[in-house]
């Protein structure tokens, strides 16, 4: 198993590459390797490279930062580290280890960024140290490092490559580096645990316990509780963590939630809530043959049963909060009905097992993280300002102006060319620009509002008859059997007159709620998954959409022949009589793919090659004058100028060394290097496009021989054929039309 993780280096890409390449810690530098740089001089390569792009690219403000003054700043990303640390149990070797870090970054970068790896062997575990060039040797543009997953892109790749080599792999989970995180304080974390204790417990002893259990340190020392969490330096007062001050609480008698008081008026409330829905299952059970049963009578008692993510709660009526299921005891919870209905013994056992609290809020969190992060490139255009703390966000919500502060930890890059991480679920507070009033939204609201101010507009997805159900006030798609129902407002449907359809406005990186039968089919998906999880939904049949389904059936049937008639235009192009001839155009075309592949890595290794010499001729020249006044300055002078400008100098003695070395010229013409790279990078880009239609042509080809091999067999495309069964699969007495 692999861990991995990844960090941008802002102040010293040379301090980090002199720690990695340490002897004492890569058995005396045998251990340590580059690529298309050397070791030793890297941090002045990597430079020059930055320097070569900032030449030949232009307005590199943008892409790595700059005073204004043409100083780089020093908050930009010069470079990366890349950790990959082997476990102990794995018993790898340190050489083993150092080609499987060379193969991730062959993966990972291409060929395309210099890198320094080292593997050191001075701690318990064997772990590979990477640092990486954050402008690329190639195309000279910035790496984009995208939180979250960027790291758990080189996971998978590692998770892979330890496969490969018998090791064991690491997992997605919330105690990896590599898993998506949400930003949330100590404190944050502090009362979500608290309240999930609270929610399940009616003494104080119960209390102390589970909190114990969810590593929450409980002082009751004092005049005050206080709360603190593992490796929480400062423990948190009780009246704080509820929301009020001491003073207010003395002065308005308030009682906090947390407070001795707070809780014991919890504890006895929890337990009266308890008594009377044990007291309303118990009965309710008794005339009850299924779970819908059950909920129907407590209904009729006034109780209503609320299922939201993977939590069951009831509203009970007097009692402000919804209360849990995981409250009741094991045997009175949903769940532990199984078809053996009206069984008199069923709430005199207690065998019932429950999963340990921490299990519990284990899965919560699992659920709660479904509701992934979107990260947001903003222009400039939508970042009123930025300063130390964070940027504030120009957000238009419709036609209203509003304005959104983005803190530095939830932000990517610099300046006003950021990249800000937006969480679905979350809560986020918008300022209105004109009347300057605050509200809060949740963070799905803030996405789609910037992706539509950046032009990125959902697609209009065609929905099957079969699969919805329309009301006034949208409309709802089955995903059955895999899924449950997503519901969509009636502003992002519309009808399209020329089709017959129901159409949507489903965004990728939109976010949408399936509510399921069962705890695991209600979860939150993309557009992407959503489009996709329509695709293999089965037919939901209804009495009122039986036209809406002829109309669905014989618009599928002319896309059915239009499918089938651009097969049989393919394969009269072609000449094609066969299923050999099928697959031998396919091996054709994969050895064309393989073969501009192979001439893409030549390609690329050309353009670093002639790039390499290109930044050494740069540098020498950058440098030229700075090392001429240096050596006409007196020596008090020139020791103050060398001291000031060492990382320049050493830069420059390194370009010096390579340009002799390589022999090349050191007057080569600026202009020249600059279109020669350009024509450099349009064959590049030429290859990449013919690759891109091979695979295309690929696909076509590959599809066509899944319908050839489909038409050959015998049976019978699945399709009714007699009145009774179209009356059957109609669900109605309505005669199909022909």
């Amino acid at each position: 198993m692999a861990f991995t993780s990844i960090h941008a280096i802002t102040v010293s890409t040379k301090a980090a590459i002199d720690y990695i390449s340490n002897e004492s810690k890569t058995l005396h530098g045998e251990l340590v390797s580059s690529f298309n740089c050397d070791a030793d001089y890297a941090a002045s390569e990597f430079e020059m490279t930055r320097s070569l792009a900032d030449e030949v690219v232009g307005d590199f403000s943008h892409r790595v930062g700059h005073d204004g003054k043409g100083t780089r700043k020093g908050e930009s990303a010069q470079s990366y580290h890349l950790i990959q640390s082997f476990s102990p149990d794995d018993n790898v070797t340190p050489e083993e280890a150092h080609e499987i870090g060379k193969e991730l970054l062959r993966e990972f970068l291409g060929g395309e960024y210099e890198y320094v790896i080292a593997t050191h062997v001075d701690k318990g575990h064997i772990h590979n140290h990477i640092i990486f060039n954050a402008t690329s040797l190639t195309n000279l543009h910035k790496f984009r490092s995208r939180p979250y997953v960027t790291a758990n892109q080189i996971m998978q790749i590692s998770n892979q490559l330890c496969a490969e080599h018998g090791l064991s792999q690491m997992q997605l989970g919330r105690d990896g580096v590599t898993e998506p995180k949400y930003s949330r304080s100590k404190r944050s974390q502090l009362i979500q645990r608290l309240d999930f204790a609270l929610d399940r417990v009616t003494t104080r002893d119960e209390f102390e316990e589970a909190a114990g259990e969810l590593g929450i340190t409980i002082d009751t020392r004092g005049k005050h509780l206080t709360y603190a969490l593992a490796g929480q330096e400062r423990a948190a007062r009780d009246t704080n963590l509820s929301g009020i001050s001491a003073g207010k609480a003395a002065a308005t008698q308030a009682v906090g939630r947390f407070t001795p008081e707070g809780l014991a008026a919890r504890f006895a409330e929890n337990e009266m809530a308890r008594q009377d829905l044990m007291a309303a299952i118990k009965k309710a059970y008794q005339y009850a043959d299924s779970q819908e049963d059950l909920i129907a009578a407590l209904q009729q008692a006034g109780i209503k049963t609320v299922q939201y993510g993977l939590t069951i709660g009831y509203e009970i009526p007097g009692v402000k909060r919804r209360i849990k299921d995981d409250l009741l005891p094991p045997n009175y919870r949903l769940k532990s009905f199984s078809e053996d209905w009206r069984n008199p013994s069923h709430f005199g056992h207690d065998d019932f097992s429950d999963s340990p609290i921490t299990e519990k809020f284990d899965e919560q969190i699992d659920a709660v993280s479904k509701r992934t992060e979107v990260a947001i490139n903003l222009n400039e255009e939508q970042v009123a300002f930025a300063e130390k703390n964070g940027v504030l966000v120009k957000v238009l919500v419709g036609t209203e102006k509003q304005s959104l502060f983005i803190q530095k930890k939830d932000l990517e890059g610099q300046g006003r060319r950021v990249t800000v991480n937006i969480n679905s679920g979350h809560n986020y507070t918008l300022r209105r620009t004109d009347a300057g009033t605050e509200y809060t939204v949740k963070g799905e609201t803030v996405i789609r509002s910037l992706q539509l101010q950046q032009g990125i507009k959902p697609q209009w997805v065609s929905l099957d008859p079969q699969l919805i159900r329309v009301g006034a006030k949208g409309v709802s798609i089955s995903l059955a059997p895999n899924g449950g129902t997503v519901f969509l407002p009636a502003a992002e449907v519309r009808y399209n007159r020329s089709t017959l359809r129901y159409e949507a406005a489903i965004g990728d990186d939109w976010h949408y709620y399936s509510k399921g039968a069962t705890r695991e089919q209600s979860v939150t998906m993309n557009g992407k998954e959503l489009v996709s999880a329509m695709d293999v939904a089965e037919p939901t049949l209804d009495r009122t959409l039986a036209q809406a389904q002829r109309i669905g059936y014989a618009v599928n049937t002319r896309q059915e022949f239009k499918r089938l008639s651009g097969v049989m235009t393919r394969l009269q192009e072609n000449s094609i009589t066969g299923a050999p001839q099928i697959q031998e155009q396919i091996a054709k075309l994969e050895l064309h793919r393989d073969g501009a592949v192979k001439q893409l890595e030549g390609l690329i290794q050309k353009i670093n090659e002639y790039n390499t010499a290109v930044k050494a001729i740069n540098a020498a020249n950058k440098y030229k004058d700075l090392v001429s006044d240096i050596q006409a300055a007196d020596r008090p002078y020139a020791r103050k100028l060398g001291f000031s400008h060492s990382k320049e100098l050493r830069e420059f003695q390194r370009a010096k060394y390579l340009v002799k070395a390589q022999g090349l010229n050191p007057d080569m013409d600026k202009s020249k290097m600059a279109a020669t790279i350009d024509e450099l990078s349009a064959l590049r880009k030429a290859l990449e496009n013919r690759i891109e239609s091979i695979n295309s042509e690929l696909v076509e080809w590959r599809t066509t021989q899944k319908v050839v091999q489909e038409a050959r067999q015998p049976e019978e495309r699945e399709r009714p054929r007699n009145n009774d069964r179209e009356h059957e699969r109609w669900g109605c007495d309505i005669t199909p039309s022909k």
